[in-house]
């Protein structure tokens, strides 16, 4: 059994790949975190997640997940 934690990992998807630890959760009530401060703009990030358990024994560890890119295009009437 627990106690439990949730790790946010972030990726700005340059050559490397490699993934940044932004946030740890341990109240496991509440799943949201937002990421402040970034430049969407120009950037995509990529978000991994490992849980823990007993707070120090790797679980499990997700597969990598894109931030949202959208673009505005001129309606046609």
């Amino acid at each position: 059994p627990g106690p439990y934690k949730y790790v946010v990992l972030r990726s700005d998807n340059s050559s490397t790949g490699t993934f940044t630890p932004i946030d740890t959760l341990t109240n496991l009530t509440d799943t949201v975190l937002v990421d402040s401060n970034l430049n969407t703009a120009s950037t995509t990030y990529q978000y991994r997640i490992q849980f823990y358990y007993n707070n120090t024994q790797l679980k499990s560890n997700s597969v990598p997940a894109s931030s949202v890119r959208l673009t505005t295009s001129p309606g046609s009437g």
